[in-house]
């Protein structure tokens, strides 16, 4: 049995296999049943260069972050409404195709009011600031990053009230 996951054939043979696989097929069952097995916080990245986003991705997670990805505004859109959890949102203001950051930003805010949302740009004076939303400068360290996202998560776990989490 082999899955892909990314650009990586994940097959048997050792035990890094085996996890990566059986991971790959937790999160392949909870994106079919809208359903997951984790608490910690989801957080939606997106952005149009693979490499970027990529990148992104997998520092959230080795940070213990349950992470998804989308490579457009619309795409993001469209996962985030498949959600049963609210998901935090880190996005490229600069996006290539269709909607860029900033307008991902303000319609994910109107359709899901308390999302969080770190935006990241190129800019040292990005628009995202007229907002009021977190900004990271490129270039940042997976420090910088982790540290804007754990704030950014305790922020919105106090800042809205979630029905989605038990009383």
């Amino acid at each position: 049995f082999v899955l892909k996951r990314t650009d990586v054939l994940v097959g048997s043979g050792t035990t890094a296999d085996i996890r990566a696989a059986m991971s790959a097929a937790q999160e392949m069952a909870g994106r079919i049943t809208g359903t997951r097995k984790s608490d910690r916080p989801r957080l939606m990245v997106v952005d149009d260069d693979q490499e970027m986003r990529g990148a992104i991705a997998d520092t959230l997670r080795d940070g213990g972050h349950d992470v998804m990805e989308a490579a457009s505004g619309e795409g993001a859109l469209r996962r985030l409404e498949r959600l049963s959890q609210p998901a935090s949102l880190i996005t490229a203001l600069n996006l290539s195709c269709g909607m860029d950051g900033l307008e991902l930003a303000v319609t994910a805010r109107k359709l899901f009011p308390g999302t969080a949302i770190l935006l990241i740009s190129d800019d040292r004076q990005p628009a995202g600031r007229a907002l009021n939303e977190r900004v990271l400068a490129k270039p940042f360290s997976a420090d910088q990053l982790l540290e804007q996202v754990a704030e950014m998560v305790i922020c919105s776990r106090f800042a809205q009230p979630s029905r989605h989490r038990p009383i």
